[in-house]
């Protein structure tokens, strides 16, 4: 198994730290494109479903 010296461990073990502690703050959402979820939906009924409203009876026509 090779050693590695303590000052490289050290450095190395610091910029993990700081590169998790970056990533976790830093905001990713200014690079994203709006997407689908930001627009209001917009549902239209079939008038020719079956109406799930009336139980019992049998609503195809």
């Amino acid at each position: 198994m090779k050693k590695i010296n303590r000052n490289r461990f050290f450095i190395s073990l610091g910029t993990g730290f700081l590169s998790v502690a970056f990533l976790r703050n830093f905001n990713f959402e200014s690079f994203r494109k709006k997407a689908v979820k930001d627009y209001p939906v917009k549902v239209e009924i079939n008038p020719l479903s079956v109406s799930r409203n009336k139980p019992g009876e049998n609503n195809v026509g």
